[in-house]
């Protein structure tokens, strides 16, 4: 495995990390394309301040950094718990781009937190400073007094969607081939999925991350 001091190869903007070079490693990993029964595919919509993934294998390239516990943040909205961060790097999803064909599209989230006790993983498309592919319009899709989709677009192009995971549940984001995998999702039970970072320890990381009002 290949040691290097920049990590995010695709990134195009000075990056500083925390001094981790004994832990600092690359992983590459191919597209999102094939199932990982292990691995958790639950993308969910979220707002929040950054994006975060459950397992190490959903990356395209990685590096360790120092455990930091911040929270709570993550888990049933009546008991969130604290969120261990453990890695920080880039991951690429294959979507399906509508529900009536086959066509695909490639979305890439970039200074992704890896979060191992998360219930699931989180895309924020209105962080477009950190998200490539995602598009330049959301549109939130009511079928029925229950059922909402959320569509992405670019350019007048719908480019990926998400549907609910169960009925009033949180809005999945769904994945070329639908992997199926591990899930710690429940019907029923409502989650805080949307996670904030201070900016301080944002800058700590070197990563970006939006602000709470946006």
């Amino acid at each position: 495995m290949e040691n290097t001091e920049v990590i995010d190869r695709e990134m195009e903007y000075p990056k500083k990390h925390l001094d981790t070079s004994k832990e600092t490693e690359e992983q590459q990993v191919s597209i999102i394309t094939t199932t990982d029964k292990s691995r958790c595919y639950d993308w969910i919509v979220t707002l929040g301040t950054c994006q975060y993934a459950k397992d190490r294998s959903s990356f395209k390239t990685y590096h360790s950094i120092p455990e930091i516990i911040i929270g709570p943040t993550l888990g049933p909205k009546l008991a969130p718990g604290p969120t261990r961060i453990i890695g920080i790097g880039t991951i690429e999803l294959e979507v399906r781009m509508n529900s009536q064909t086959d066509e695909t599209s490639l979305i890439t989230l970039y200074d992704v937190l890896h979060t191992p006790d998360a219930p699931c993983n989180g895309f924020n498309p209105m962080r477009k400073e950190i998200t490539e592919g995602c598009g330049n319009h959301c549109e939130f899709d009511a079928r029925g007094a229950t059922s909402v989709t959320v569509r992405g677009f670019s350019d007048g192009e719908q480019i990926w969607y998400a549907e609910e995971c169960f009925q009033g549940g949180p809005w999945m984001l769904i994945l070329a081939g639908e992997p199926e995998g591990k899930t710690y999702l429940k019907a029923g039970q409502d989650y805080q999925s949307s996670m904030f970072i201070d900016p301080e320890d944002a800058k700590a990381l070197g990563i970006r991350c939006g602000t709470l009002g946006g």
